[in-house]
């Protein structure tokens, strides 16, 4: 009779890595390991959709493209931003609209996130964007599991309005998080999401509304 001789498997260089990264960053691993599992198994990647951030009517006469932030949008961008990360909802990839209050309000949020603004994607068919463009854009152009799009009303109100959900109205810097239940973004569609939660600036000190 021949005995099966069980050979230890060496010590991979994968499991390695994984013990370094959970000592030096757990919440980076954490973060990484939902994301794979996500996929593999359960078929979700996670849309945030937010707002332009309260924009300046000091100029009436400038160009409604390049109004910038006024003090409260400034205060609140990167207040949003941090209570994303706080939340452990960091984008992979973040797309906006390249008119001045959008791209300021990426930014801001961006450098609050842990998110380089250097990865920011510019997308003028955000700008005032409909419904349908922006779904478009997000099926064509989306490919990391947490995508962050950053654009305007009633754009946005429009499509969390396509997903069924019970929102009345994104505020400016408002952000609405919903997953969506498919392994690629080009299935991305109306319909096919599930609400995570909805916050914003004056929500400070209150429970964020989820499910």
């Amino acid at each position: 009779m021949i005995s099966k001789v069980n050979k230890k498997r060496p010590f991979s260089g994968l499991y390695l890595m994984i013990l370094y990264e959970t000592i030096l960053n757990p919440d980076l691993f954490k973060r990484y390991l939902f994301d794979k599992l996500s996929i593999k198994y359960f078929r979700m990647k996670t849309l945030i959709l937010m707002r332009h951030a309260k924009s300046s009517w000091e100029d009436p006469y400038m160009d409604d493209f390049d109004r910038p932030l006024n003090k409260r949008g400034k205060n609140d961008a990167p207040e949003m931003g941090k209570r994303l990360r706080l939340l452990g909802m960091v984008p992979r990839q973040v797309i906006s609209s390249p008119a001045a209050r959008a791209a300021a309000t990426s930014i801001k949020a961006c450098e609050n996130m842990e998110f380089d603004k250097n990865d920011i994607q510019w997308e003028k068919d955000l700008y005032h964007a409909s419904t349908s463009t922006i779904w478009e854009v997000i099926r064509k152009n989306g490919k990391e599991n947490v995508l962050m799009i950053v654009g305007h009303n009633p754009g946005l109100n429009s499509v969390a309005d396509s997903l069924g959900l019970d929102i009345d109205n994104i505020p400016t810097a408002g952000v609405l998080v919903v997953a969506l239940s498919i392994r690629d973004w080009s299935e991305a569609a109306p319909g096919k999401a599930r609400f995570e939660f909805f916050d914003y600036p004056k929500n400070k000190g209150k429970e964020i509304r989820q499910l």
